[in-house]
């Protein structure tokens, strides 16, 4: 018979955190095909504002690069390496940083804005990840 020790389960703080991962990868492919849609769109229009294009082509590389690595820990999350866990962190942690400069730069959004799916859920994970039992999961 197999006997799990409390470090071997995994806790339900690392699970949420996984579940909350999984759901920005989805809709981070949604949100790439949606933009590329839109990009394969604006390519015909004669009168585009100027560097338009190019703005949707970093939106485009950003956002597939965030999601191809979201998606990849997602992937390497059982390995419990402390590698995937120091990632993960920081990738939320500049995910809830651009969503922050977002509401700063632009001069059309207000403090409301951070309510918004793309500062929450990092924070979200960030919180999660910092918990002591997620913490100790990772150390491997």
């Amino acid at each position: 018979m197999v006997t799990l020790e409390a470090a071997d389960c995994m806790p339900r703080a690392a699970r949420n955190a996984r579940v909350v991962m999984t759901l920005q990868s989805v809709f981070g492919a949604l949100a790439i095909v949606m933009l590329s849609i839109v990009l394969v769109g604006t390519l015909d229009t004669p009168a585009q504002p100027e560097g338009s294009t190019r703005l949707l082509l970093l939106s485009l590389g950003l956002g597939t690069a965030l999601t191809a690595l979201t998606s990849w820990l997602v992937l390497r999350w059982d390995s419990r390496k402390r590698g995937v866990w120091s990632a993960a962190l920081l990738l939320q942690s500049l995910l809830a940083l651009f969503a922050v400069a977002g509401v700063v730069f632009d001069p059309a959004s207000g403090i409301t804005d951070l309510l918004g799916f793309n500062f929450v859920t990092p924070v979200i994970v960030t919180v999660l990840l910092l918990l002591p039992s997620v913490r100790a999961w990772f150390d491997r």
